[in-house]
């Protein structure tokens, strides 16, 4: 007691306070008996005022329960919990209302709290939870699936664990009878799987049979999804466990993300074909399961299916833990009925219903098959429902990406389509009796010439025949009816069978592509005609089929005169080399150009003047300024080089100005130019006058956004420059979210200069370097003195404040109240390394 009266002499303190604080220094030296008394207090005002009890334990019953409840609605938003109100009742039996978007329990009052609870939480779940699916559902599934529910919202609330013993010994009869089910039940919910899965799907299924009469059927069926979902959870690793449940009402496939190199072997085609196989069985939903190291994995994968549009997500999936701590997710979708797989299966349907043909493209060739797709979807056709003949060789009749008729007749186990060309166009027999085959080659008369392709006609047969132009020359210029005279025959090779139309495709039997031996080089002379004039430039060809162009550019070095370019007609001829030759393009640049830019050797006579030169002014646009040095030589100026900040180099067409020759652009045409050594910078003052490391006060605001605040600086009371705050120099106590919200109310913190940046004429500033350059000030602070501070952020139930005038920052505790903003008073309760204050 003596040092308490010291401490009180020492500071002054006035008797108030002086009790004030001997009260609170008890309290945390005899905390437990303190809390005794204070308990024993509330019981008597309690017994004496029984009605404040009641409403006290009505309200916390409400919030406990509605806490273990949360966790359920929180995992599947579909089942739409109401929120849950507690009428205590003095007679009558405990019974369950709904009303509105609220559940209403009437509750016989139980002085044991703990019972109150399990009473609440089993009507809850019981009248709430899946109603309408667990009237469908065995009286066993059903039980066992309130058992686990309010056993695990028990669970949930932590200070009345022993809520879920008494449950266990209250329910022992239940356990007893449903053991293996419950057991069932309690390892879905451990692996994560029971809100996210079970429920879905029953709450699914519910739906779908809701006003049916109640049959035995649909017991059995939501006692196998509930064994289904179970051997996937108990599976081992290599275990084969069924992924596919189909019933009547409930079709489900689960898709297992499998391991990293499997994954970056095959990608995500694997769960293609699963969802596909699915789908054809019926299946619209699939839920993508992966766990550990395969979350990674299981992102790309759902990304990569998400992005062919022919998917839904149907939940938000978050990671979560299963009962052994390790780290799950699970993504729910369903297969859009809008998306091209979708409605690609439709087709193959109807076209299987009305046995009408579909058209697809040949993928691959087998001896015994052909593999076809539509939209990815695989398509088989044995041989058989090919031809009647055994023996004949599909690869002769059929290549790789023609198109062919076919009738699709059924779906196998797989979800490919078998389909049939008998009844088609495309049945090999139909067409010419096995006479011609793709790569024979053919002798064929020319009956039509148009300008891109031939028609044909068989030699000693009645077959057509079509050559494209690309299967006849590789040029796009010479004139196919020159070329190749109606009436004269040539050797043609058969690349593919039209079945559909009855026609054969042929091509030149010694086409030859002449890039494959190109016999020129780059700065060969050439003489060439021009085949096509274009806007900027001329087509020709150095041999038939090697395309070369001549830019006009490409005609002298500098701007070439109208009077050159005219000259260049179709027809005409013209002298020139190869400038370059561009094999992946298949395309040959020429050029009339010398074989040196004058540009170089004018850049070196300029050098002895500092690359400073004298240039008139022909054009300017928003990408800058076109300048002449001795009425030829271009300079191209770009915007950013003319000015510096606000200060910009005034000029106008035909001005003769001096100029700063940076470089030579890359084709050696021109030149590029800078007037920034001609201009006054606009923040030379400031940085004459300012250095980083000084402080600025008394900021205006210029404007603020969410990341940034920027500040006017003045000189003579006029603007001069801007001050750059970013949102990552206010402080490292906390992440400040906005800084619109610390300067609502204007105020003005100093703040210290960071850089001068010379080239984004910007000041950088930063408050949280003042506030790191007066941490020593918090020595000045005392415990008894009330002080002015604005809070800048929060951090959990506190926040982070900077007091006024001192300008440090510090922790004002428990004031999850307070708003980013406010001005508060406070108090010293701490002068550590980070002070800590109270608003008490």
């Amino acid at each position: 007691m003596n040092d308490i009266e010291q401490f009180v002499n020492k500071f002054g303190l006035t008797p108030f306070w002086s009790v004030v604080i001997i009260l609170l220094i008890v309290c945390i030296w005899q905390y437990d008996k303190v809390r005794v008394i204070v308990t024993d207090i509330y019981c008597i005002v309690a017994k004496t005022i029984g009605w404040f009890k009641r409403e006290a334990t009505k309200r916390k019953l409400e919030e406990i329960c509605n806490k273990g409840l949360t966790s359920i609605s929180q995992e599947i938003s579909e089942l739409n919990l109401p929120n849950l109100k507690i009428n205590w009742i003095a007679k009558g039996s405990q019974d369950i209302t709904l009303k509105d978007k609220e559940v209403i329990v009437f509750l016989k009052f139980n002085t044991d709290n703990t019972q109150n609870i399990i009473n609440t939480t089993s009507a809850y779940v019981k009248k709430t939870l899946l109603p309408i699916p667990k009237t469908y559902m065995s009286p066993q599934v059903r039980d066992a699936i309130d058992y686990t529910v309010i056993r695990k919202c028990l669970l949930e609330i932590p200070e009345y664990r022993l809520a879920v013993n008494d449950f266990i010994k209250n329910s022992q009869d239940i356990c007893i009878e449903n053991q293996a089910i419950i057991d069932k039940v309690c390892n879905i919910d451990d692996a994560g799987l029971m809100s996210r899965i079970l429920f879905r799907e029953y709450f699914e299924w519910g739906n779908r049979i809701a006003g049916r009469n109640i049959d035995n059927k649909y017991q059995k069926e939501a006692s196998d999804f509930l064994d289904f979902l179970y051997d996937i959870t108990a599976r081992g690793y290599d275990d084969n466990t069924r992924l596919q449940y189909i019933s009547e009402n409930i079709k489900v496939g689960v898709l297992l993300v499998a391991k990293l190199d499997t994954f970056s072997a095959q990608g995500e085609t694997p769960y293609v074909r699963r969802i596909k196989e699915g789908f054809a069985k019926g299946i619209r939903t699939f839920y993508l399961l992966a766990r550990n190291e395969k979350l990674d994995i299981v992102e790309d994968v759902y990304g990569k299916l998400i992005q062919t549009g022919n998917y839904n997500l149907l939940n938000g999936p978050k990671a979560y833990k299963d009962a052994q701590g390790r780290e799950n997710i699970c993504y729910c979708i369903e297969i859009n009925s809008e998306g091209n797989m979708a409605q690609t299966f439709n087709r193959l349907s109807d076209a299987m219903e009305k046995n009408t043909t579909l058209e697809a493209v040949v993928h691959s060739i087998y001896a015994d098959k052909i593999l076809c797709q539509i939209n990815d979807v695989k398509i088989i056709i044995p041989h058989n429902k090919i031809t009647d003949v055994p023996d004949l060789k599909l690869y002769y009749y059929f290549q790789v990406g023609m198109s062919i008729e076919f009738i699709p007749e059924e779906y196998d186990k797989h979800g490919n389509v078998l389909g049939s060309l008998l009844q088609t166009n495309s049945n090999p027999q139909r067409m010419m009796d096995n006479k011609f085959c793709v790569g024979n080659e053919v002798e064929a008369t020319v009956e039509q010439a148009l300008d891109d392709c031939l028609f044909l006609r068989i030699k000693d047969s009645d077959i057509k025949g079509v050559a494209l132009r690309k299967d006849i020359t590789y040029s796009h210029y010479i004139f196919l009816h020159q070329h190749f005279p109606v009436g004269s025959e040539y050797l043609f090779r058969i690349i593919e069978i039209d079945y559909i139309s009855n026609r054969l495709h042929l091509q030149l039997a010694n086409l030859c592509d002449p890039w494959e031996n190109l016999k020129y080089s780059e700065g060969q002379k050439l003489i060439c005609t021009v085949y096509q004039k274009k806007e900027n430039c001329v087509i020709t060809e150095i041999e038939e089929g090697v395309k070369a162009i001549l830019p006009f550019t490409e005609i002298t070095w500098f701007t070439p005169e109208s009077s050159q370019i005219k000259k260049l007609k179709n027809n005409v001829t013209f002298e020139c080399r190869i400038k370059s030759i561009n094999q992946d393009r298949r395309l040959v640049i020429l050029t009339m150009k010398s074989a040196e830019s004058p540009y170089l050797n004018y850049y070196k006579r300029i050098e002895e003047n500092e690359y400073i030169v004298d240039a008139k002014v022909i054009a300017s646009d928003a990408k800058g300024l076109v300048c002449l040095a001795d009425e030829k030589y271009r300079i191209f100026i770009p915007q950013s080089e003319t000015h510096i900040g606000a200060n910009k180099y005034k000029c106008k067409i035909k001005d003769q100005i001096k100029v700063y020759i940076k470089d030579i652009s890359n084709d050696k045409r021109s030149f590029i130019g800078s007037l920034k050594p001609f201009i006054k910078h606009p923040m030379q003052w400031f940085a004459d006058n300012y250095a980083p490391g000084i402080a600025l006060s008394n900021l205006t605001i210029n404007t603020i956004n969410e990341k940034s605040v920027l500040f006017n600086i003045l000189r003579n009371n006029k603007l001069y420059c801007l001050g750059l705050l970013p949102i990552g120099e206010i402080t490292n106590l906390c992440h400040i979210e906005s800084i619109e919200q610390i300067y609502k109310d204007g105020i003005k913190f100093p703040l210290i200069i960071t850089e001068i940046d010379m080239e984004r004429c910007i000041v950088k500033l930063s408050l949280k370097k003042l506030l790191a350059n007066n941490k020593d000030k918090v020595k000045s602070l005392d415990y008894y003195t009330r002080y002015s501070a604005h809070i800048i952020g929060k951090r959990d139930n506190d926040s982070i404040i900077i007091v006024d005038k001192i300008w440090i920052e510090g922790i004002l505790i428990e004031s999850k109240n307070s708003k980013i903003g406010d001005k508060v008073s406070v108090r010293a309760i701490s002068l550590g390394e980070i002070p800590e204050f109270s608003g008490d």
